[in-house]
């Protein structure tokens, strides 16, 4: 997405959601902390290009499937450092 969206369309972001699920999906290797860590970071990279008065409707669409915010990464991330001790 070159240009900035100046609306939000739910529907068009969930279909994106859709898209980049699969994405990350094919690039996991069937690792669920990888799948997340993988679309995390691209709905991050989308969410850049949408105005900040529709994150919170973007990211609740997002949450469906199992988007982590930075700070749930890097909790995870310690979590699988430490053996989920």
């Amino acid at each position: 997405m070159d240009q900035e969206i100046t609306s939000f369309n739910a529907a068009r972001w969930n279909e994106q959601c859709v898209q980049l699920a699969a994405q990350a999906s094919r690039s996991c290797g069937s690792a669920h902390d990888r799948y997340q860590r993988l679309f995390s970071e691209l709905v991050d990279e989308r969410l850049r290009a949408i105005p900040e008065v529709h994150h919170a409707a973007a990211l609740e669409v997002a949450y469906r499937w199992d988007y982590l915010d930075p700070e749930g990464r890097e909790k995870a991330l310690q979590e699988f450092d430490t053996g989920g001790r």
